[in-house]
């Protein structure tokens, strides 16, 4: 050991501190479930030029554990290391000097100072030892953040110049030091790890709590872990230990903030206790803030020095996250706990630092923030008076959720002076929680004594909410009572009940009618704020008449283009994408739609619109059966039926019922289906479907389900009629989606009845509309007999030269390779309700060849008791009574010669 280092040591033993030695000079342990970062490490070792590593994060962001982790990584790599831990002691820069020379030797850089007592000879000849040093080799300094004394960063920064060629210095600090780093960020010479690259991604935080920790914890609970953390190491690290201990993990991360025990000593203790005084109280005054400029940090505080105490606390690193423009805020469990220190230490100030900057946000036009201070400063006078003012423009901004929030955090007695609030509140809910509650606030809303124009409001909004909750007759009752009256509300209002108005009539049947309010709806908003919701519930409702009339294209266009017009969350958008969904399942692209519906499937089950309900889970449902996922398709349609008890939705328990039966019968399994059909049946929901246009039941009813069971139960004679008839009031109505999909049938039961060239040309025309409009999906829905025919009717037309007969058709090109995807099954064989066995179909040939019963179980080996059992099986299938019609049906079919 040299002789200063082992000055050192000998004045340590004579005070009794010879382990603060140890501690310096010896990295420290490892964390027990210490995460590891291989990318940073990568991040690291891919810049091989460069001589200084600095690791800059706040308190308990792994900083350490990256270090520890990059040695080992050196080591592996033939690199050593020497490890020195400063302290404020460190200042000294004999002291320094003293210590790193002890490090320094564990590597086996040693020097022998020429002159004992003279710092500047010692800090020369150490300095050219180490630029003289052969093998490269990696210094760590950690807690770099200590070091204020410029001579020990001069110092310091001279070494990080001179050290070999492939060695590196490696600095963990809380703060940026001052070691003239543009210099070397300019000639690529440094690697920087900040707060935002040591956070954990959300991918590591699960395996941190999952796979480190072995918590038993659900993916939602670990994604709020994740959010409330911001993927700050130290957070994570007590959380789990809170965790660790059991009690309930769901209360738990409900309410883990930085008011949480362990994360609030962890932060008073190391961080908070570390600041000047001055920092101190500018951290503690400004945790109200959600964004810190100077401008808002001097209104708040009373001051002009806000700048400078920001620059402060940037060069610190102390939990600060870049925004943009300049503007930073704190991270949030550090909010938290600062607020938290605040309000319990400092009431008064806190609602005074909120009421200030309230006031700033005013003073500059915000008035979200403004309102959201006066909140918290529980100034509910003021805020309810900016609010009556600016509700109208946050409903044309669809801020349904941040109305909601505030408008239910304000006492009930002050809410009640503002009964316009109330109808708003109404309104928000209604967009956000669904129906029920906002129903049941309007009715107390109507119970008080309204003028005229709130009076006219809530007639406004009940339309909505009734038909929100499926009770149909209802809206149209509500609409009787607004008939005739001059309705004085506002534009967003007016807009929102025209909308009802058009889509209650689109239901009524009465469809061009709904175009025309669709229109007025966009008219009457053109100019305002409340433009965008209200084109886009315009293209909803024509949309949904285009989808209704068999004009998918066009659906398709205005549901794509309405789709743009707000966030994927707003609830116009849930009406416009789940029809987007099923337009685009229609036309197979089922992946699209499967994405779509993903993203709406859990707002539709919060807010419980019933037929983007329905429509999401069935479509979701019939593209997991096309995918193979038998399982998954019945779990979405049980997870619908079981919404449908729960949120008192009949049609929607009804309606999960009946797909299960039509997917059933795809798949010929008859009594599945009749069970699932009989269960279906509730008359007050089917006379309701009956009566009106409801999308979700716009082909599928109870009355086409019925027919198609009979149909594939052998009764296809029975049906034509019923098919017929169908067919021709859809076409009526201008149903011609529905039309459709009864025509599909109709051919399915010609061919059924031995028609097959009419089954064929009833085909050919269902083909004809869907080469124009692209359904697809109509088709193939309804499994292999429809299938089969499709296949022969293009072979057919591609042996006989006669495609010509239909319009060239990118659609009809993408149904016949949709075909191709299925195991071909022969014509005459799907067009039984139940496919002949390979046995059945032999004792049927040798039956047409005119031998008798005992003759065939001579030939086939069988008891003539089985032959007699394999022919009452032929015609249970043929749908035939007798031997000599067996054969005759068989030959229509092309069954036997």
């Amino acid at each position: 050991m040299n002789n200063l280092a082992q000055g050192i040591d000998q004045a340590f033993a004579r005070n009794g501190l010879r382990h603060t030695r140890a501690a310096k000079l010896n990295p420290p342990m490892a964390p027990a479930f210490e995460m590891p970062r291989p990318q940073l490490a990568e991040r690291v070792t891919a810049v091989p030029g460069a001589k200084l590593v600095l690791v800059r994060a706040p308190a308990g962001f792994g900083k350490t554990t990256l270090m520890l982790q990059l040695r080992q990584r050196f080591r592996e790599a033939g690199l050593l290391g020497a490890w020195l831990t400063v302290d404020e002691a460190d200042n000294d820069l004999s002291r320094f000097l003293g210590f790193l020379a002890a490090a320094l030797e564990q590597i086996g850089i040693v020097y022998r100072p020429e002159c004992e007592g003279d710092i500047a000879a010692t800090a020369v000849a150490l300095l050219d030892r180490i630029a003289s040093h052969e093998a490269p080799f990696a210094l760590f300094v950690d807690d770099f953040e200590a070091i204020r004394n410029p001579a020990v960063l001069s110092w310091l920064s001279q070494i990080i110049d001179n050290i070999p060629p492939g060695s590196r210095v490696v600095l963990g600090s809380r703060q940026l030091p001052n070691l003239g780093l543009g210099r070397l960020r300019a000639k690529a010479r440094m690697v920087e790890i900040e707060a935002a690259q040591l956070r954990f991604s959300m991918e590591e935080t699960r395996s941190y709590l999952q796979q480190r920790r072995r918590l038993s914890l659900t993916a939602d609970q670990i994604q709020r872990l994740f959010r409330s953390t911001e993927g700050w190491a130290t957070g994570l690290w007590l959380a789990s230990m809170s965790l660790e201990q059991g009690g309930d993990a769901e209360d738990f991360i409900a309410g883990f903030s930085g008011a949480t025990a362990q994360i609030a000593d962890y932060l008073a203790e190391d961080v908070l206790a570390r600041q000047s005084e001055p920092l101190r109280r500018f951290l503690l005054q400004t945790s109200v803030l959600g964004e810190l400029t100077p401008a808002l940090c001097d209104a708040v505080r009373g001051a002009e020095d806000s700048a400078a105490l920001l620059a402060a606390l940037e060069h610190a690193g102390l939990f600060l996250v870049q925004m943009d423009s300049g503007r930073h805020r704190y991270h949030a469990l550090f909010a938290d706990f600062l607020r938290g220190q605040l309000r319990r230490g400092a009431p008064e100030d806190f609602r005074q630092a909120h009421r200030a900057a309230a006031q700033w946000y005013v003073q500059e036009g915000r008035m979200v923030p403004a309102i959201q201070h006066a909140m918290q400063a529980e100034d509910y006078a003021q805020a309810l008076q900016w609010l009556a003012r600016e509700a109208e423009s946050l409903m044309h901004e669809r801020r349904f959720g941040l109305l909601v929030r505030w408008l239910e955090a304000v006492p009930a007695t002050a809410l009640r002076d503002y009964p316009q609030l109330q109808l708003v509140l109404a309104w928000a809910l209604g967009f956000t929680r669904g129906p029920t509650e906002a129903m049941k606030l309007l009715k107390e809303v109507e119970s008080e004594s309204l003028d005229a124009p709130l009076r006219q409001g809530c007639l406004a909004i009940k339309p909505m909410l009734l038909g929100m909750l499926d009770r149909v007759d209802e809206v149209f009752e509500t609409m009787r009572l607004n008939e005739g009256q001059s309705v004085e509300v506002d534009r967003f209002t007016r807009g929102i009940l025209t909308i009802s108005v058009a889509n209650a009539t689109m239901m009524d049947n009465r469809y061009a009618e709904a175009r025309q309010y669709a229109d007025e709806a966009r008219r009457a908003t053109t100019h305002s704020a409340a433009g965008f919701i209200s084109q886009q519930l315009s293209e909803w409702v024509e949309a949904s008449l285009d989808l209704v009339q068999g004009r998918l294209q066009q659906a398709l266009v205005r549901l794509r283009t309405a789709a743009h017009l707000t966030d994927a969350f707003a609830s116009g958008n849930l009406l416009v994408g789940v029809v987007l969904a099923e337009a685009l399942y229609e036309n197979d692209q089922c992946e699209a739609a499967e994405r779509l519906l993903k993203v709406y499937l859990p707002l539709t089950r919060l807010v419980a619109l019933p037929d983007q309900l329905i429509s999401a889970h069935v479509v979701l449902s019939r593209i997991a059966d096309a995918r193979g996922d038998q399982e998954a398709a019945l779990q979405v349609l049980t997870e619908l039926e079981q919404h449908g008890h729960v949120m008192a939705l009949p049609r929607a328990v009804a309606c999960a019922r009946l797909e299960r039966a039509r997917r059933y019968l795809t798949q010929g399994d008859i009594p599945g289906a009749r069970e699932e059909l009989a269960r279906a049946k509730d008359p007050a929901v089917w006379s309701m479907v009956a009566r009106y246009t409801l999308l979700a039941n716009d082909v599928e009813t109870l009355e086409l389900c019925r027919l198609r069971l009979q149909l594939r139960s052998g009764n296809a004679a029975a049906v034509l009629p019923d098919l017929k008839r169908g067919l021709e009031a859809a076409e009526q109505a201008q149903r011609h989606r529905r039309a459709l999909k009864y025509r599909i049938l109709y051919a399915e039961a010609l061919l059924k009845d031995a028609q097959p060239k009419l089954a064929m040309r009833m085909l050919e025309r269902a083909l004809k509309f869907a080469a124009a409009e692209g359904f697809i999906r109509s088709f193939l829905d309804e499994g292999p007999t429809v299938e089969a025919m499709l296949r022969q009717f293009f072979q057919s037309r591609e042996g006989a030269g006669e495609a010509a007969e239909l319009p060239p058709s990118a659609h009809l090109e993408k149904l016949r390779r949709a075909t191709d995807r299925f195991e071909a099954l022969p014509l005459h064989q799907s067009a039984l309700a139940e496919p002949l066995t390979p046995k059945e179909h032999t004792v049927l040939e040798l039956l047409a060849q005119g031998h008798s019963n005992e003759e065939m179980a001579e030939r086939l080996f069988i008891s003539k008791t089985t032959v007699c059992t394999h022919l009452r099986s032929i015609n249970v299938k043929l749908g035939t009574g007798s031997r000599m019609q067996a054969v005759a049906t068989a030959r229509r079919l092309g069954l036997v010669r």
